[in-house]
């Protein structure tokens, strides 16, 4: 299930400034058989250190060998706000980046 956007960056926000939560990272990859028989693979990684941030970086190759990848990451200010930055590249090697930042009102 994918969450929407706003709700993935909330949950990505609680992460960063959830003080109790251990440090943690993951490494996760694999291959896909589709239901032609072709076959592609991904890989990620997502590293959080509690108070400061998190990043997540993921690459999916497709049968044709073209890949696509998508890094971020999410800091904490310090001043109850956080900031991230999301950049995809394509298999021609176009980019796109969005950044935002949220404030928390306690």
């Amino acid at each position: 299930m994918r969450l929407p956007s706003g709700l993935a960056a909330l949950a990505v926000v609680t992460l960063a400034f959830s003080p109790a939560a251990e440090a943690r990272d993951i490494t996760r990859s694999g291959t896909v058989t589709g239901p032609r028989g072709q076959t592609g693979s991904y890989s990620g990684t997502y590293s959080r250190t509690p108070g400061q941030g998190a990043t997540r970086s993921r690459t999916v190759t497709g049968p044709q060998g073209q890949s696509v990848t998508r890094s971020g990451s999410v800091t904490n200010n310090g001043d109850g706000s956080a900031s991230g930055t999301r950049t995809t590249t394509g298999p021609a090697g176009n980019t796109v980046t969005r950044s935002g930042s949220v404030s928390v009102n306690p």
